[in-house]
């Protein structure tokens, strides 16, 4: 799924929007002293400019074998946990439209599931609605057929996670009846500048008077297709990982690991996953 820029971005004022090509933002302004609207957009703007930057620095970081430094302006609650970094402001208007609950900041791709798919023993199910992708259940064993790329993975009963088939990223969980398939987001392919490592989207709540606007910076796994390794970025606090209210904080990412590992058993199209430990820390 493409979505298009035109669509999900500022529909009104006009003239401001053409100073912030590329940020993702949403719309009704309507009825907003012009001041008020300024200041929330650029706030916007310029959070989404560091969140940008600051997945820039650790993909490059990961992939690069290198250390990087990064100073953030920040006004809200900034946090640092496993292979995810949130900060979370809140405006005195509406910036995104109510209807997307996960917005695209840094990339323009992906392909999300609707809903949780869930399979039980006996039956089967085409996971995202992807005629594709068949996962089937029997009494000892989940079965998942990749049809695009001919491979079938069998996995015992149980819980797995960061399975890796066609597009698609899951979690999977094992409650004793069913299957769910959760869906953690998209494979992106190594070498093409529009499939970052790192990704930023934007999850709204709120709407009318105030909106609070929680980030996720994660990384996910990059497909090499010519040698189907996966090269995947591993973000580890350390340190000092959180702050609260306003001021300027350095970001340190350090390179730390890399582990490459077989992958078959767990992906239909990575025979080898290699992960990239980076290490990140506020001060």
């Amino acid at each position: 799924m493409r979505l298009s820029r035109s669509q999900s971005q500022i529909i009104g004022y006009v003239a401001l929007a053409a100073l912030i090509t590329g940020i993702t933002l949403g719309v009704y302004f309507w009825g907003v002293p012009v001041m008020e609207k300024s200041r929330a957009v650029e706030a916007v703007s310029s959070v989404e400019l560091q969140l940008s930057r600051l997945a820039d620095f650790i993909g490059e970081a990961g992939l690069k074998g290198i250390d990087k430094s990064l100073d953030f302006l920040y006004s809200g609650r900034l946090e640092i946990s496993s292979n995810k970094i949130s900060y979370t402001i809140e405006i005195p208007l509406a910036i995104y439209a109510s209807n997307y609950n996960l917005v695209p900041i840094n990339y323009k791709f992906f392909f999300k599931c609707s809903s949780n798919n869930t399979v039980s023993p006996g039956s089967s199910v085409y996971l995202c609605g992807n005629k594709k992708l068949l996962a089937t259940a029997n009494n000892t064993h989940l079965i998942i057929k990749d049809l695009f790329y001919n491979k079938t993975i069998i996995l015992p009963k149980g819980n797995h996670k960061d399975i890796i088939v066609q597009v698609y990223v899951f979690d999977i969980t094992w409650d004793g009846v069913r299957y769910t398939f959760i869906w953690k987001g998209n494979v992106g392919y190594l070498g093409f500048e529009d499939n970052p490592p790192c990704l930023v989207n934007a999850l709204v709540s709120g709407s009318g008077d105030s909106q609070v606007i929680t980030y996720d910076l994660s990384c996910r796994p990059l497909l090499d297709p010519q040698t189907r390794k996966c090269i995947w970025i591993k973000i580890i606090p350390q340190g000092q990982t959180g702050v609260s209210g306003e001021g300027t904080v350095t970001f340190n990412i350090k390179f730390t690991d890399s582990k490459i590992k077989d992958y078959s058993a767990k992906s239909t199209i990575c025979d080898y996953l290699e992960e990239k430990i980076v290490a990140v820390s506020i001060r």
